[in-house]
């Protein structure tokens, strides 16, 4: 957060550091990492990277905000919006060397831009905005790829082994169910059933999409077969994403429910360890051992796999479409 002193007025401030000698703010900030990189590991989430202020991508666009007369820190949005009606390659070397590289800024931008040195009119304020919108994004693509460097795989990949190693444990787990000698597996049988509810959450981010849709601005991109590729990429996309949430809000919480029903909660918190499950020590006891409910479980369990299954070759079909779209888009504009 960036805060600004007015004449005789203090609005904020961190700590006493901030303050002139006459008591008058000069500059409030917060986090000091701008940003970071981190990986989920069970229920665990580990610092992978970090980049300090005074590198900052909320800097950056606050600075070119304010450099166009609108109010940094509260109309970025309209300076997103305006950069639709630019043309970015007029001012895209200029501002591309105040931020080089997704770790390097020419200096501080947290008191503006302070050396632009020509003369801004009404359509320059849409091109700025539009070559700030361009570099914001390279960068933020280069950040993006390093943190998938470091994390190895990205969310989509890491859900379809997830998904795999679930379908071949819900396979065990209906086959012990199904065994008349099931309860010489009971522990086996707790520890499948517990991590089969394990899921990898991942989101897609269609913010562009619906910005271009809202505006209109479909009709720029003067390739139709490139915009009904880009369109038919963004339905698949919401059909698996359905697919994805009908599994963990229908699916899957039918079968939690059943396991509730059969095994003992505490024996489940026994189980836990600090970022995994490990078998239960022992002989447990099941908490309910009526074969009707065994079958039942064992019923749910088959509905998940099967499901499970589905999404994950959907999950693949849309990993190979998203690496076709790409290809095509730099293949038709040149792009490396």
């Amino acid at each position: 957060m960036c805060l600004r002193s007015f004449k005789n007025k203090i609005h904020f401030t961190a700590s006493s550091k901030n303050l002139t000698n006459d008591g008058k703010i000069v500059i409030a900030i917060g986090e000091y990492n701008t940003s970071t990189v981190w990986v989920g590991e069970g229920d665990k989430i580990k610092l992978k990277y970090k980049q300090n202020y005074p590198v900052s991508f909320g800097l950056f666009y606050s600075a070119f905000t304010q450099l166009i007369g609108l109010m940094p820190n509260q109309e970025e949005y309209i300076m997103m919006g305006m950069a639709a009606y630019g043309d970015w390659r007029r001012y895209y070397k200029e501002i591309d060397e105040y931020f080089p590289e997704y770790d390097q800024q020419k200096y501080n931008f947290h008191k503006g831009i302070n050396d632009w040195g020509m003369v801004i009119t009404e359509q320059d304020k849409f091109d700025i905005a539009a070559a700030v919108q361009v570099v914001y994004e390279q960068r933020l693509n280069q950040f993006m790829r390093m943190a998938k460097g470091m994390t190895g795989k990205n969310n989509l990949e890491k859900d379809v082994e997830i998904r795999k190693s679930n379908e071949a444990n819900f396979d065990t787990l209906i086959r012990l169910l199904k065994s008349p000698n099931y309860s010489n597996e009971i522990g086996r049988i707790y520890y499948l059933a517990r991590i089969g509810s394990r899921k990898n959450h991942w989101s897609y981010n269609d913010r562009t999409i619906q910005q271009l849709r809202n505006s209109g601005n479909f009709r720029l991109i003067s390739n139709v077969e490139i915009s009904d590729k880009i369109l038919q990429y963004d339905l698949f996309m919401r059909q698996v994403l359905y697919l994805n949430d009908h599994e963990y809000n229908i699916i899957m919480a039918d079968y939690r429910k059943q396991v509730m029903v059969v095994f003992n909660p505490l024996v489940f918190q026994e189980m836990q360890r600090e970022d995994f499950f490990e078998y239960p020590e022992g002989s447990p006891k099941l908490f309910n051992n009526d074969p009707n409910q065994i079958n039942l479980l064992a019923s749910h369990a088959h509905y998940v796999r099967n499901h499970t299954g589905l999404v994950r070759k959907k999950e693949i079909v849309l990993m190979n479409e998203s690496s076709k779209l790409i290809e095509f888009i730099k293949d038709e504009y040149h792009l490396k």
